[in-house]
């Protein structure tokens, strides 16, 4: 009894945690992305302006 309890403690863990992480995976990705953007369009309007 008390060793399928433990499992089944562990996998309703893990399902909790990644529930609560995928949003900020997401936003993570999210924020990567934004960055990669901004530099990019830094880096080509630098070349614009020959700075």
């Amino acid at each position: 009894m008390g060793t399928s309890l433990g499992n089944y403690m562990r996998e309703t863990v893990k399902q909790d945690v990644r529930l609560f992480l995928a949003p900020l995976v997401g936003a993570v990705k999210g924020i990567r992305q934004e960055v990669d953007r901004v530099q990019k369009q830094n880096a080509s309007a630098r070349k614009k302006f020959g700075a």
